[in-house]
């Protein structure tokens, strides 16, 4: 390969190579992927997405564990939820709960072609359907919004593992988490200013927001803030930036022999 690239017909061959493999491989610019998004749900999920009224016990956020100094994530190998205090190796040292899973980064989980959540995949779209712990109850037909129904409910995660969740709501049934939802729906409508702007956003009354125009707000938001971004490999896609010598043939070995890309 290096006696091809001193030579430019070679060069340009690989070039088209590396480019074809990684289109063959799903590889799309982010342009042709990032889902659009309305600035004012976007904003009011903003605010959700930090708010830790959302938080049955109303101390963490989901910006707690999801920061930008971490690229979207937590800096830590499993996550510390509820009751957790700092950020990144500090927050192992405080009292909060473990999470036996680690933070993913938000990246690009609002594309167009994202449609598989969490590490076990628990929420699919699957057959035009979405698959999730909701069962045919789903409150919405586009994955990302189901999934994010789900962090809000979960024990420990968002969720303090106290007695009265013990006796009241370890029931491993959709209604503990309906009864979840309601209550921190009922602290956003609380919240004037808020209930003022989903009420807009949606052209709705007030009475009749439900917890899944708030899941639809943090998507807004996830669109917004965690799309994905132009890279030197994706203007290299698209003819508009070129790539070193080395970098071609790293790109054909991550396509090709290395099998990396499967």
């Amino acid at each position: 390969f290096s006696i091809f690239l001193t030579y430019p017909v070679h060069a340009n061959f690989l070039d088209m190579f590396l480019k074809e493999a990684a289109i063959k491989n799903g590889y799309k610019i982010p342009k042709e992927v990032n889902s659009k998004f309305d600035e004012g749900k976007a904003t009011i999920g903003k605010k959700l997405f930090e708010s830790s009224k959302l938080s049955l016990n109303g101390d963490t956020s989901c910006s707690s564990c999801h920061l930008d100094k971490f690229s979207s994530s937590d800096g830590i190998p499993n996550a510390i939820g509820v009751g957790g205090e700092g950020e990144g190796f500090h927050r192992l040292d405080s009292e909060g709960a473990l999470v036996p899973r680690n933070t993913l980064p938000l990246w690009g989980r609002a594309s167009k072609d994202f449609s598989t959540f969490f590490w076990d995949g628990k929420v699919e779209l699957k057959n035009s359907k979405v698959i999730s712990q909701f069962g045919e109850n789903s409150p919405s037909s586009d994955p990302l919004t189901v999934a994010i129904h789900l962090p809000f409910v979960e024990i420990r995660e968002m969720v303090v593992d106290d007695t009265f969740v013990n006796e009241n709501l370890k029931t491993e049934t959709v209604n503990s988490a309906l009864s979840i939802q309601d209550i921190l729906l009922q602290r956003a409508k609380v919240d004037l200013d808020l209930a003022n702007s989903l009420s807009d956003a949606f052209s709705i009354p007030e009475d009749e927001l439900e917890f899944v125009h708030l899941a639809i707000s943090i998507k807004h938001f996830f669109a917004k803030k965690f799309a994905l971004k132009d890279t030197r490999f994706s203007k290299f896609i698209s003819g508009d930036s070129q790539l070193t010598d080395e970098e071609i043939l790293g790109g054909i070995t991550f396509y090709g022999k290395g099998m990396c890309s499967a």
